[in-house]
């Protein structure tokens, strides 16, 4: 993963493809016993596709921790935000608190998300 697409706690993840939406729906019919609507298979798809973006975040901030880059980029938004200095150890502070809350949101909003189409 490029240090780039990690600052980017918004993605902007591609439509998932048919083969995905293929396989996404062979999958919860053998974990969950349902079959899905075309409608809500592409859900469960993008879903998916959102959950692996957010793993591989956590997995490259759990082996490299936060980047210079990251650091900077919270300490630009914070001295704008609040009209005084702010040190690169606030920053890097900063940042990685941002950084896995943003994880730890993502992940229990998709998890609430399949188990709502779980439960349907």
């Amino acid at each position: 993963m490029k240090e780039q697409e990690i600052t980017n706690l918004k993605p902007q993840l591609p439509k998932p493809t048919e083969e995905e939406i293929v396989k996404a729906t062979n999958e919860f019919k053998v974990k969950f016993g349902k079959e899905l609507t075309k409608t809500d298979a592409v859900k469960y798809a993008t879903l998916r596709n959102g959950l692996g973006y957010w793993l591989t975040v956590e997995k490259e901030y759990e082996k490299n921790g936060v980047t210079r880059n990251m650091a900077k980029e919270a300490q630009e938004f914070l001295e704008k935000k609040c009209g005084k200095d702010v040190t690169m150890k606030q920053a890097y502070l900063e940042a990685e608190k941002s950084l896995l809350t943003a994880i730890m949101l993502e992940k229990v909003r998709i998890n609430d998300e399949i188990k709502g189409l779980i439960d349907q």
